[in-house]
């Protein structure tokens, strides 16, 4: 776990996160995944194979080989 308000400190004090696309263009929890048929029968997905947990808080989870984009916002001071 990765915990973005510790990481970023020196930038200021993190008062939200949103994970997006890898293009920045759409909410993450938003997506629609394609699903497809092979000649085995059986029902393969695009994307993740396990679902993403709503994000709570600033901690994040990276996994190997995962790239990931975030929008971080900051407090103004």
């Amino acid at each position: 776990m990765v915990n973005l308000q510790s990481v970023l400190r020196s930038l200021g004090s993190v008062v939200s996160v949103e994970e997006c696309s890898l293009t920045g263009t759409w909410d993450v929890g938003t997506l629609q995944h394609w699903s497809w048929k092979i000649q085995d029968g059986h029902q393969h997905r695009g994307g993740a194979h396990r679902p993403l947990p709503p994000r709570r808080g600033p901690d994040i989870a990276i996994h190997p080989k995962e790239i990931r984009t975030f929008f971080i916002h900051f407090q103004e001071q």
